[in-house]
């Protein structure tokens, strides 16, 4: 990676702590500087605005999303053919999960900004739409289809991606309150959320 290449990519990833931790607004370009041991004005050469440093931090992130999600259908088609299961969707919450445990600076920043600023909470839903209609696709072309793509998109939305994201950015809290390890807060949260959304699945069924 070139000297140019890395210094855009150490930008980047310290503004996104920054940012996680302190907020988008109360975080000065200064202070990213100066965490990178550069000046102002070389962060504004690589970046024209600040709100340009958030966007491609989301960009990043949501392309490194789409990449992992051919590699995800194939799980949940493995274990949709082995279990013998219509439903589909409960598959994808252990997933999302994962995802956003391997990147909590980001979805903390994420959950901030979308209540913040418009244009955040525009591009993260339409990214959703567009990652779920080429889920869809790909599922179909494996013979598993979603009958109610709006319902689905719409519960993993407020069902799923809230509800995780609300504790990946307070989890530290809940460490404390709960007086335990963070592993075991974790293990403990996806179990029981896994079995919540099970639940709604049956509820859903018998309805």
């Amino acid at each position: 990676m070139s000297k140019f290449c890395e210094t855009k990519v150490k930008i980047l990833n310290t503004a996104e702590k920054l940012f996680a931790e302190n907020g988008f607004s109360a975080t000065p370009i200064s202070k990213i500087a100066e965490e990178c041991s550069i000046t102002k004005s070389l962060v504004f050469y690589h970046f024209n605005r600040k709100k340009d440093l958030l966007k491609n931090i989301i960009k990043l992130h949501f392309e490194e999303i789409r990449k992992n999600r051919d590699k995800m259908i194939e799980r949940v088609v493995k274990k949709l053919e082995r279990d013998k299961i219509d439903d589909s969707g409960k598959f994808f919450i252990e997933e999302m999960i994962k995802i956003m445990f391997d990147n909590e600076h980001f979805w903390k920043l994420m959950f901030y900004e979308i209540i913040r600023d418009e244009e955040v909470w525009n591009y993260f839903k339409n990214f959703i739409k567009m990652w779920h209609d080429e889920v869809f696709t790909k599922l179909s072309e494996k013979g598993i289809v979603i009958k109610n793509k709006k319902q689905f998109i719409f519960t993993r939305m407020f069902n799923v991606i809230g509800p995780i994201m609300l504790y990946t950015i307070k989890k530290d809290e809940w460490n404390k309150y709960l007086d335990t390890n963070e592993k075991e807060v974790k293990n403990n949260f996806i179990k029981n959320f896994v079995k919540i959304i099970d639940g709604s699945n049956i509820r859903r069924e018998k309805e």
